[in-house]
């Protein structure tokens, strides 16, 4: 049964603006992993801090792209199952009033969504252009 989670906007409180990011404690206090009303899968996690409280997630999470992000991201934060998160206590990255980053509380680990997804596609075309580098080098090689 597919579980809908709702467009959640990123909200802090008393979290500097600043063009500098800024790392803080928090625990995730809420975790969902499911279809959103689109029918995209996708996972949000709720955080909060001293003083602040905010979101972070909401990208597709489809295909094998969407599981290794979800197989990094609980490596980061050094979880066996995702039902373990809530409740976790992590570091958050917060750069213009969002958060951008989670990561480990004692290990220098790092998790972005963003990052993740633009390196899976620098990835995926270094290996296309691979394989067309192959497929011409044996086409060449048939025809000599």
């Amino acid at each position: 049964m597919a579980t809908e989670i709702e467009n959640k906007k990123v909200e802090t409180q008393e979290v500097p603006a600043s063009a500098t990011p800024v790392i803080l404690n928090g625990q995730i206090t809420e975790t969902a992993l499911g279809y959103d009303k689109n029918g995209v899968l996708t996972s949000y996690f709720s955080i909060k801090g001293d003083g602040w409280d905010g979101g972070f997630g909401l990208f597709p999470l489809e295909g094998a792209k969407g599981l290794a992000a979800i197989e990094e991201l609980l490596k980061t934060l050094d979880v066996g199952r995702w039902e373990n998160l809530k409740g976790q206590f992590i570091r958050v990255v917060v750069f213009n009033n969002k958060l951008v980053k989670i990561g480990n509380l004692i290990q220098d680990k790092w998790f972005s969504f963003e990052e993740f997804f633009k390196l899976w596609e620098m990835k995926q075309n270094d290996e296309n252009k691979e394989e067309t580098i192959s497929e011409e080098k044996s086409t060449n090689e048939k025809t000599e």
